[in-house]
Order: structure tokens, then sequence, then C-alpha cells
């Protein structure tokens, strides 16, 4: 049962790990790839940061800066995904700030 465990989780993070390293040679493939994902799955940036295994300030910097030199277009599809999130956000925190206060007043 062990060796089974360690040969799934061996697999995973070999997996992981050469995924990282094919990013990693190609920058502007990077950036595409990251881009692609995240408007493909409107996701948040710490959502595409794990799922490529790169820090979040490197995503954001990839979709922010290094996008729009290279594909305009995917760039405004980013924006749009990210000021949803950030708007999103903004509402969720009002929303739990409120239901905070709420139950304290009580």
């Amino acid at each position: 049962m062990i060796d089974k465990y360690k040969k799934k989780h061996y697999n995973y993070v070999t997996h992981t790990f050469r995924r990282s390293l094919r990013m990693k040679k190609n920058p502007e493939m990077r950036c595409k790839k990251i881009a692609q994902y995240i408007v493909k799955k409107r996701c948040t940036v710490r959502e595409a940061a794990k799922f490529f295994g790169i820090s979040k300030s490197t995503v954001y910097t990839e979709i922010t800066e290094r996008i729009s030199k290279i594909d305009p277009k995917l760039a405004e599809q980013v924006k749009e995904v990210l000021c949803f999130n950030k708007m999103e956000a903004s509402m969720r925190g009002g929303l739990m700030t409120m239901l905070k206060y709420s139950n304290v007043t009580k």
C-alpha cells in the first residue's frame, strides 16, 4: 500500500516539476498559456499560480505587463477577468464584514 502511494506521489511531483521546467524555457509560451488558462477558467491569480506551480507575483507580472506586448487581444480578455475578480472580492469582503458585525451587536 505504501509503495503505491509513493509511486503516485512521485509521478505527480515529477509531472509538476517537468511542467514548470518546460514553462521556464520559453517565457512567451508561458505567458500565453497562463493568460489562456485564466480566460478559459475565469480563475484568480492565486488559482493560476497554484496550477502552474509558480508564484503569484510571477503570474501577475506575466498577465499585466508581458501579455500586452505579445498578444493585445488576449491581454484585454485577461484584464476583464481580473477586473471581475477584483470587483467580486471587494463584494465578498464587504459581505463578510457586514456578517461579522451583525453577529457582534446581537
